[in-house]
């Protein structure tokens, strides 16, 4: 076997691989020999059939077996007697010479090289650490929070404010030429929006407040680039609305019958139920510092170490498309299949963005836990595993197809993985405390 090796980029190899005729030609009649052992045709004992009527009856197709087996044993040598070690997934092979004439077997293999990464010094970094005292104020608010949740809705013949539910039938349309094409695959009947919520596209619930029940109601307003429907981003969008019902909301009185429903004691029930939101608040905290912090060192140590070395195209680009499906498959949650399978190209943009500096960072996270000697806590990912299948009707089949998936577990692993080294730098490097608001704090995710 004959290998030669050129360096086309960085990271990018192509190593052309010659294999004997001689070699092909003995493996083949090896594995025809085996064949002719074990074959039955019409005519014929078991074991009996002459060598030639084997050889025209199956060379072709042992003729295609023994090329790709060689083809990756030999790729296999000769990145051994090369000295490469790891590889970026699979290599693009081009075959130069098929092996069928005295020629030989020749290909080459393309391949890309993970990065060589130095070992990180992660001395110098300092975390930002957020400090959030729960106060009264808070937990008043998350009460009257909680009870707006359980508001009954009473309908109102008067104007719609800011707080009122509006019941309508809508459909959008948008400017052709001169012409408003009325978009059908958008149209929806006694869609429920409160106003001031936040939930719909800027500028939609303002425009809502002083409409009162029956009236036939338009809004124009300019739909965000990257909204999940394409014939809307970036669009200005016309919303045709037939107002049905005007509803205020009936608040529940912190009284006997409200704090049974939530199964606290009807004595001290408000003191109980403060008790249980201050607690909440508390845990609410301590998970968004927790990931405030997390994210801020995952920031800070791309920001530093990244810069050193080159990504692996395939890399970047796998994780792209997967980021991409990821989009595709909450559009068709929101709008259904009238979205197609096209990703706007401001979404991709943005998503390029994503796939780099995430692939960068996971690198990273692997070179770090190598160079301290960190190996998966098989426990937290145990934990991980069934905390995911408990959301399914069969948790313990679920349990066994995830287990038996490859790309779901190296995703739970390196979750698992970069939680691990997120926890031992945060706990030993040093931080710079900041003293902000729950809600502030949420804002920062």
């Amino acid at each position: 076997m004959q290998t030669s090796v050129e360096t086309i980029s960085t990271l990018e190899r192509r190593v052309t691989v010659g294999v004997e005729a001689e070699h092909i030609q003995k493996q083949i009649t090896t594995r025809l020999n085996e064949i002719a052992r074990t074959a039955r045709l019409d005519g014929f004992r078991p074991g009996k059939i002459p060598f030639a009527v084997v050889d025209k009856r199956f060379r072709k197709n042992v003729h295609h077996e023994v090329i790709s087996n060689l083809i990756d044993t030999s790729f296999r040598d000769a990145l051994q007697s090369e000295k490469i070690e790891k590889i970026v997934g699979q290599p693009h092979i081009d075959l130069v010479k098929d092996g069928e004439d005295e020629t030989g077997l020749e290909y080459t293999a393309t391949f890309e090289l993970f990065p060589d990464i130095a070992d990180l010094v992660v001395d110098g970094l300092v975390l930002r650490k957020p400090n959030v005292d729960i106060t009264d104020a808070e937990v008043d608010q998350e009460i009257e929070r909680l009870r707006e949740r359980n508001a009954n809705w009473e309908i109102v013949t008067v104007a719609a404010k800011k707080g009122d539910r509006v019941l309508v039938d809508v459909v959008a349309s948008v400017d052709n030429a001169g012409q408003l094409d009325v978009l059908e695959d958008t149209r929806m009947d006694n869609l429920p929006i409160i106003i001031g919520q936040g939930e719909m596209v800027d500028g939609v619930e303002d425009q809502l407040i002083g409409v009162k029940a029956d009236m036939d109601h338009q809004i124009k307003v300019t739909f965000p680039n990257d909204y999940v429907h394409p014939k809307l981003a970036g669009q200005l969008v016309t919303l045709a609305m037939k107002i049905r019902t005007v509803e205020k909301p009936v608040l529940p009185a912190l009284d006997v019958e409200f704090f049974k429903k939530l199964h606290l004691p009807e004595e001290g029930g408000l003191d109980a139920l403060k008790e249980r939101m201050k607690e909440a608040l508390i845990k609410r905290a301590t998970d968004l510092k927790s990931r405030f912090m997390q994210k801020d060192l995952m920031d800070k140590m791309h920001d530093k170490f990244a810069i050193t070395f080159e990504l692996p195209k395939k890399l970047v680009n796998a994780q792209l498309e997967m980021l991409k499906s990821r989009f595709r498959s909450l559009v068709k949650q929101s709008v259904g299949d009238a979205a197609g399978d096209t990703v706007p190209d401001s979404v991709v943009t943005d998503l390029q963005k994503q796939a780099t500096r995430q692939v960068a960072t996971r690198l990273l996270i692997e070179k770090y836990a190598k160079q301290i000697d960190m190996t998966i806590n098989e426990d937290e990912m145990r934990r991980r595993i069934f905390s995911m299948a408990m959301n399914s009707n069969d948790p313990r089949k679920m349990v066994d197809q995830i287990t038996k998936e490859p790309t779901v577990m190296a995703e739970l692993a390196y979750e698992t993985l970069q939680e691990q080294v997120g926890q031992q730098l945060i706990s030993t490097l040093p931080s710079e405390e900041f003293t902000t608001t729950l809600e502030d704090l949420g804002k920062m995710e």
